[in-house]
């Protein structure tokens, strides 16, 4: 029923205390307690529902909370979550994109050459993509140009390219 279980460390024979700074704490996240008026200011409850929060609402509920590092915890939760999301997304369209330049460079080997302009393409198509992934996270987040692309791990030999592209446009 309890959700919390608290255990310290003892000597067996003569049941002492190893040290009461030493303790082992264990929250079991499915039996915490419904959010209800009397508990939604406990902070130890306030940290265990954030670490089990799963929808966006849960979010709002916690950044509504009187202590503010609970408020910051949500606003960094936030960050890392659309920082990954953003970071899938990248992964995915490149992927794509290596997928369809090594289909170009197999017909190009095959003795096609216009197959060069394709590749061609790709690239441009890659760094498109790139530069809208670092535009979106600049927007969405209000990062630099070069913290965006630090997230998304743009390689350094792109990275001037793309700071061009984006001062363009």
């Amino acid at each position: 029923k309890e959700y919390s279980s608290h255990f310290t460390l003892r000597e067996v024979t003569r049941n002492e205390e190893y040290s009461d700074k030493t303790a082992l704490h264990f929250f079991e996240l499915k039996k915490l307690p419904e959010k209800t008026e009397e508990n939604k200011n406990d902070p130890l409850l306030q940290w265990l529902w954030l670490i089990n929060a799963e929808t966006e609402e849960e979010l709002d509920m916690l950044e509504k909370s009187d202590i503010p590092e609970i408020r910051d915890a949500v606003n960094v939760v936030r960050y890392f979550s659309a920082d990954e999301q953003m970071k899938i997304n990248a992964f995915e369209r490149e992927m794509a994109i290596r997928d369809r330049m090594a289909e170009i460079a197999a017909a190009k080997r095959d003795g096609r050459a216009e197959m060069e302009e394709e590749i061609k393409k790709a690239r441009d198509e890659a760094a498109r993509v790139e530069v809208k992934s670092v535009k979106a996270l600049m927007t969405k987040l209000k990062l630099t140009a070069e913290e965006a692309m630090d997230i998304l791990e743009t390689p350094a030999d792109k990275r001037e390219i793309y700071r061009k592209m984006i001062e363009e446009e």
